[in-house]
């Protein structure tokens, strides 16, 4: 499995990307940019997985399971998760939220799994704790392709000012 998105990972990092993604988009894939060409601000980072057998072929059908480690800001029952992964198909609920957010999709026809990115949003009390980093992983799973688990990195950073 490759990721078809470009342009997430900097830095060291498999996937850098600024905070507040809150706001619903089917296109942004900036993961640095609190603006879209539209206009949107703060919009959720969209990422492409490509699922291929060992001779490059799209497997369709697997299923993707993309999760984070958890990791909550520092506003206490009220933050949310660093970093979540939500379905494409979802439109509504990113940003600031209690609970894990863990997407679960399946790969089309091409080979394709579509997952959306949102972090939360640093604020005063997370003052001296920016930026946090932590690690993210992708379980996929096949009829007669088993399964396997790959973890990567991430950096969430301060997008704008701390009030």
């Amino acid at each position: 499995m490759t990721i078809s998105t470009t342009g997430l990972s900097a830095n060291g990092f498999d996937l850098y990307i600024r905070d507040s993604k809150n706001v619903n988009s089917n296109t942004n894939t900036d993961p640095l940019s609190n603006v879209t060409t539209s206009g949107t601000t703060n919009p959720v980072v969209n990422m492409t997985l490509l699922v291929t057998d060992c001779g490059g072929n799209p497997v369709s059908g697997a299923t993707v399971v993309v999760s984070s480690d958890h990791q909550r800001d520092l506003e206490g029952a009220t933050g949310g998760e660093l970093l979540g992964f939500t379905p494409a198909t979802q439109t509504s609920g990113f940003g600031e939220a209690p609970g894990n957010r863990v997407a679960t999709v399946t790969s089309d026809a091409a080979g394709l799994a579509k997952v959306k990115i949102c972090t939360a949003t640093y604020s005063s009390a997370d003052i001296g704790n920016t930026p946090r980093s932590g690690t993210w992983t992708i379980t996929l799973s096949a009829p007669g392709f088993g399964q396997s688990t790959r973890t990567l990195t991430y950096r969430v950073f301060d997008g704008q000012p701390t009030v």
